[in-house]
């Protein structure tokens, strides 16, 4: 109770134990003996209507007219004795009908040691064959505090504990006996005691204080509890500063609390640390939680996912798919389906998805649950089988038919030309198979190599000159001065070489022209390979760089330049030399990861 609080007549006046009587359960009134209303709880002023401030009503307003007699006989027993007093009366509600109720009056010291008459309505009691008014003692306040869940104590001086209720004592694990009389603080540790000793000086003093916090207090056989007390001083008859504590048990609500936060610790733990991608959607499929694996297998972060639609990450943007799939996870329908994603970079991720739908307690979809597992190493090993098959059956089957030709030649009489023209295709159909095996075993290289920083300048200038030399090409070359670093491993040369052997092999023209360029962009390395070949149609550019492998069609140089290129977290585009001319020529677009070194010229 603050000094300035002492002052104030009202619900918030300590003299009078409003506070206390704020939280009763049933409606209590504080009049003057005049009968003038000083003070309303909330129940009170949800029943009468009255203001919480300013209360210009008598105690007698609140009584039906026909019942305001037996009302005055009562105010009239209870001035003259003091005694307290319990009628049944009707009173008078805010809308204006009547209520049957039971009236308690008694009474108190209030502000200033002044005498108030308090009014407790209760439920009406079974009608008393004496008839009348009914003098009580303080049994129904008794029984109301008895009953309550909450421990109640009353504290006197020098700490000293006056009354406790008997759920206080089942609290405290002793008996009143054991309790009464004793300092209030052997029942915590130190720690505690020094906590609750400041606040009950500063309290008791008028000074502002906590009224409600948590503390643990030492039962009678050493076993801890964990409260939450709600103090508040009050002034009783006589002067006297008495402190009125309530005891409510919260061990058991805050061991679940810590069991629930640990369980949810262990859940996120669970899910962030899991290989596969987890993602949580709404009802309207807009990503509402993603883990950590599935932020890494996109490259975005989770800041940059959540909010989204799910279905503006995916490859297709099949908006069709997306509601019917929604559609039957609100079913109750789970499902395990193939989907490709788009990363940040562009690249496309083959995933198998095994959607959940969760719903709230009350049957309501809530949205689904989804874990998207990468099968880029699945699809690879397919990629390689069918290579390694279209390999067999259509590249050295080819050159095989070629040495068979050939042979069957070299046994015909045939003139001296002839036979020199077909030992040239036997050489070359051998020469293009060992060209195949040593494309193969590198492909079959490329898992093992561990990414590192390579300097793709020196890769280019020493590639461009084999090309000059080998080919006969004329090279353009546009690349900075400054030496440009890759995340890449031992074979860039060779993935660069693939690209440039392509642009010459493939152009039919004496005067070959190739074009070489590399720029950075935003932690990226753009190679741009161009030539003035027959170029690429639209259909075969389509069909080339297909993100579906079973619809690709490409050589097993291009194929080992796709694998090599997705394994450097890189991509591959594929264009027209000159906008809108495929007829001029074709060029081949690398993105790789810059280094991230000092001198890579960041």
């Amino acid at each position: 109770m603050s000094k300035s609080s002492q002052k104030k007549n009202g619900p918030d006046s300590g003299d009078h134990n409003g506070k206390c009587l704020e939280g009763m359960p049933i409606p209590v009134v504080d009049a003057d003996m005049s009968l003038a209303i000083q003070f309303a709880n909330s129940k009170a002023r949800n029943l009468f209507g009255l203001r919480k401030k300013r209360i210009d009503f008598s105690l007698r307003d609140l009584i039906m007219i026909d019942h305001q007699p037996q009302f005055d006989e009562c105010i009239a027993k209870l001035k003259d004795k003091g005694d307290t007093c319990l009628v049944p009366l009707n009173v008078v509600k805010k809308n204006g009908d009547g209520l049957q109720s039971s009236l308690q009056f008694s009474v108190v010291v209030g502000p200033n040691n002044s005498l108030m008459i308090r009014m407790f309505v209760m439920e009406p009691s079974p009608p008393s064959p004496l008839g009348g008014s009914i003098v009580v003692d303080n049994d129904v306040l008794k029984a109301i505090i008895e009953t309550s869940h909450d421990g109640l104590a009353i504290l006197g001086d020098d700490y000293v504990i006056e009354y406790v209720s008997d759920s206080a004592c089942k609290l405290f694990g002793g008996s009143r006996k054991s309790l009464i009389g004793h300092d209030f603080r052997e029942f915590m540790s130190h720690d505690v005691s020094s906590l609750v000793t400041g606040h009950y000086k500063r309290r008791r003093k008028g000074e502002a204080a906590p009224q409600t916090y948590p503390i643990e207090i030492i039962r009678a056989d050493g076993s801890i509890k964990l409260v939450e007390i709600n103090a508040d001083v009050i002034t009783s008859p006589g002067g006297k500063l008495r402190t009125i504590a309530h005891f409510l048990d919260i061990t058991d609500r805050e061991e679940t609390k810590k069991r629930l936060q640990d369980s949810e610790r262990r859940s996120r733990t669970l899910i962030e640390s899991m290989n596969d991608g987890l993602t949580m959607d709404n009802k309207d499929s807009v990503i509402v939680f993603a883990n950590e694996a599935f932020c890494s297998m996109l490259g975005y972060s989770r800041k940059q996912i959540v909010g989204k639609p799910w279905t503006d990450l995916t490859r297709d943007k099949d908006h069709a798919l997306t509601e019917r799939l929604r559609e039957d996870r609100m079913s109750g329908k789970a499902d395990r389906y193939e989907m490709w994603w788009v990363t940040r970079t562009g690249e496309h991720i083959p995933t198998i998805v095994s959607a959940t739908p969760y719903f709230s307690p009350e049957g309501e979809f809530v949205g689904s649950f989804a874990v998207v597992t990468d099968i880029s190493d699945f699809k690879e090993t397919e990629e390689t089988v069918q290579f390694y098959l279209d390999l067999l059956t259509h590249d050295v089957a080819n050159q095989l038919q070629v040495i068979m030709t050939s042979a069957g030649l070299l046994e015909a009489d045939l003139p001296h030309p002839y036979i020199e023209e077909a030992k040239e295709d036997i050489l070359d159909a051998v020469e293009r198979c060992n060209r195949l095996i040593t494309k193969v075993k590198r492909a079959g290289e490329i898992r093992k190599l561990p990414l590192e920083d390579v300097e793709l300048t020196k890769v280019l200038q020493e590639k461009v000159v084999v090309l000059e030399r080998v080919f006969g090409a004329t090279v353009h070359v546009d690349i900075p001065e400054k030496p440009i670093h890759v995340k890449a491993d031992l074979l860039l040369g060779e993935l660069v070489w693939n690209l440039l052997e392509n642009a010459a092999r493939h152009n039919p023209k004496a005067d070959k022209q190739v074009w070489v360029s590399s720029r950075r962009k935003a932690g990226m390395v753009k190679l741009s390979i161009a030539d003035n070949g027959p170029g690429v149609s639209k259909t075969r550019k389509r069909s080339l760089l297909s993100s579906d492998r079973t619809k690709r069609h490409s050589g097993v140089g291009l194929t080992l330049i796709l694998q090599m290129a997705r394994k450097y977290g890189g991509r591959i585009e594929l264009s027209n030399r000159v906008k809108g001319s495929p007829n001029l020529g074709a060029k081949f677009i690398l993105w790789l990861h810059e280094a991230d070194l000092p001198h890579s010229g960041k």
